[in-house]
Formats: structure tokens, sequence, C-alpha cells
């Protein structure tokens, strides 16, 4: 009983479905009415059913063609209606996809993407992001989601787009969050900033609502709403404002050094800046032992990850146990 109300929607609503059905039944019924009026001609229901097709979208090869005048009068009805219902149909199918396409750029179409990632507000930080993904993990559906963006840029086009404020539920169940892996919430700089970052907690408070286990990437521009966020269940925190700073002073006291900088960042934009378990060989040993055997493998050992702390280039005795993680870069 279920199965009917759901084909007579699809009948209703899918236009391609509606031109199916329309051939299927104008074919059949055309090729059984030449083959009863024309056996000696159209000897088989099949031949009937051939030439009823090739007349809709050819007007007839000329294999086949009808002798009597009952035969001929199916046929040029077959002609007006066929290739007119037809013609009509496939225009209707691709007003349709250019309204679908249209309507998906405008973000107005809901996402179809399943583990993907989330981004919240478009900026030039997003579209950043977006460009090295793309680059690092092509495979990776991208959902975007943002409330003052009118058409999605020509060149993001392979983004799924949903217009609409984020800490909306509808919005975020759109964007398909119960089934995404990672949202990015970035701060929106036009706004002033303890605004911004009281805009990004609710933002949070959203997503982790709808999806606990999503890991949630926020950018905050003050430490005063760190703990808030983090209450939020925020999975990582990144101080922008704080960031920009340390290269500024960074460039102050030692003039170009932004250059160097800028190369470490561009090593994270490669790739080649990780985290890597450590190697059970290396388990026990001091980090200065550690860091030669990863030489060895074009690894340069940067620092430990221990308990939720960072250190960078601690003292050569250091040593290391088995739940340590490495900060590396690969060559």
């Amino acid at each position: 009983m279920k199965s009917r109300p759901n084909l007579v929607d699809t009948f209703r609503d899918s236009i391609i479905f509606r031109l199916i059905c329309f051939i299927i039944v104008l074919t059949a019924f055309s090729g059984f009415l030449i083959h009863r009026l024309e056996p000696s001609h159209f000897t088989t229901w099949f031949d009937g059913v051939w030439w009823s097709i090739v007349t809709i979208f050819t007007v007839g090869y000329g294999d086949f063609a009808p002798h009597t005048l009952m035969g001929k009068l199916i046929g040029i009805g077959i002609i007006l209606l066929g290739t007119g219902f037809c013609s009509y149909y496939m225009v209707l199918f691709a007003t349709e996809m250019i309204s679908k396409q249209y309507m998906k750029i405008k973000g107005e179409e809901a996402a179809t993407s399943n583990g993907h990632m989330i981004i919240v507000g478009w900026n030039e930080r997003a579209k950043h992001v977006v460009k090295q993904m793309h680059v690092l993990q092509p495979n990776l559906d991208i959902v975007l989601i943002d409330e003052t963006l009118s058409l999605l840029p020509k060149p993001f086009h392979h983004l799924e787009f949903i217009k609409g404020c984020p800490h909306h539920d509808q919005t975020l169940l759109k964007a398909n969050i119960t089934t995404a892996h990672t949202i990015l919430i970035t701060a929106d700089k036009e706004k002033n900033e303890s605004l911004a970052d009281t805009q990004s907690i609710l933002n949070i408070l959203t997503a982790k609502g709808l999806n606990p286990n999503i890991h949630c990437i926020a950018e905050l521009l003050t430490s005063e709403q760190i703990q808030n966020a983090t209450r939020a269940g925020v999975s990582e925190i990144i101080e922008g404002n704080k960031l920009t700073s340390y290269v500024f002073t960074a460039s102050l006291l030692f003039p170009s050094i932004s250059g160097v900088l800028f190369s470490l960042y561009d090593e994270i934009s490669d790739n080649k800046l990780q985290l890597m378990e450590l190697p059970p060989s290396c388990t026990g040993q001091s980090f200065a032992n550690c860091s030669y055997t990863l030489l060895k493998q074009n690894i340069l050992l940067l620092g430990i990850k221990r308990d939720e702390q960072y250190m960078i280039n601690p003292v050569h005795s250091f040593v290391l146990i088995e739940s340590d993680i490495l900060i590396v870069i690969h060559h």
C-alpha cells in the first residue's frame, strides 16, 4: 500500500519519469497497432515498436513504413504527438536542470554529501582553505554555509552551498551536518570582535547539538571567549588575531623574518608539516637520538606533543614515551 503513493508522487514530481512513461506507452501501443494493421510489413510486434521509436526521435529511417491509409494516419499521429510531446518534455527537462543548477549556486538546494567537511563563512581565509584542500584532498566534499553570499563564485562551483544563518538548525541540517566529520567556523571580521566571537560560539553550540561527534574548529578574534568556546564543545580554537600579532612582532624584532614564517606556512600548505605517532624503535630514546633516526628517513623532528602540551625543540636528553606524538616535516 505504501508503494503506490510513492510512485504517484514520483510521476507527478519527476519530468524525466513522466517522459519515460509516455514514450514507453506510446511506442508499445503504436507498435502493437501497426503490427495488427499491417502484419505483412511489420511481421513482429518488435518491428512495430522499432518503427515507433525511430519515427518519434528521427522521423523514420525508411527501413519500415506503413502502406495502408490507417497505418499512415497512425504515423502522422506519432510524428505530431510523439515529436511534439518529446520536444516539450525535453525543453522542460533542460529548464529544470538549469533551474536546479541555479538554485544550487544560490544556496537553495540541500546538500547531498556524506562524510564531508562544512565551512561556515565566506571570506579570504575560507577561499584559501578550499583551494588548499582541493589540492591536498581532491576527493573531499566541502559544503559552504554563508548568509551574505548571493551567488557561489564560478571557480568554486564544485562546492555545495547552503545560504542561511549557521546557528539555525534548518540551515545546518540542509548541510547534512549529521553525516559531516568536520566543521570549520570562521569569524566574521566585519562585525565587532566581541560580537563576532559570540556568533561563533552560538554556531559551535548549534553544530555540536546536532552532531556531538563532529570535529569542530573555530576561529576566535579575542582571548576572552576561549573558555566559553571550550564549554560549548569546540575541538580546536584558532586565534587569528594572535597569530597575526606574532608575525607583526617577529617582523619588528627581526626584519624579514616574516619570509621564514611564510616559508614554514608553505610547508603546512604542502602537507609536509604533520603529526605522526612515535615509532616503536624510538620509545625510551632521547629526543636527539630519535631526531637522528628520523633524519635518515628525510623526516625533520621539530617537537613533541604530550598530554595536550606542545614542546618545540626540547632539550636533547628529553626521553620519549610511547604515547608521545611527533611534530615533523616530511621531505
